[in-house]
């Protein structure tokens, strides 16, 4: 065996073991397609999370909320959590695309790596079939 054989499955085995699966489902998608689908979802959970932090906090501080008579305190209560919702998703989606977008080049620079090395082994074992 050739230690360059050797070195270069090694690499690829501890490749696959590892990141390598994640990897690969990872590169079945465009960027686009990929930063977007994890992006909404990322949003929808941000939502939920948001609406249990909203609810937990009415509930803590209902009591002060209900001592209040005017109208016009209810609809400032209103517009300011829904302009922080409104924040918080711009700030959240914004980070997240940009997160899985990452995400997917760094993958995609690996996988390439992967089969750049797989193309030098298949390469390797040719010139070795020949002599």
């Amino acid at each position: 065996m050739d230690r360059k054989k050797v070195a270069i499955m090694t690499r690829m085995a501890f490749y696959q073991q590892g990141k390598g699966k994640d990897d690969l489902k990872v590169t079945q998608y465009y960027k686009k397609d990929y930063a977007s689908l994890h992006m909404w979802f990322s949003l929808i959970w941000m939502t939920i999370g948001y609406a249990l932090v909203i609810g937990a906090l009415f509930f803590s501080f209902s009591d002060r909320i209900f001592t209040h008579t005017h109208l016009r305190y209810y609809i400032r209560l209103g517009m300011a959590v829904i302009v922080v919702y409104l924040i918080l998703l711009l700030v959240y989606g914004i980070a997240s695309h940009t997160y899985y977008s990452d995400k997917h080049k760094a993958s995609r620079k690996r996988v390439k790596r992967f089969m750049r090395d797989v193309v030098r082994l298949e390469k390797m074992y040719g010139r070795d079939a020949e002599q």
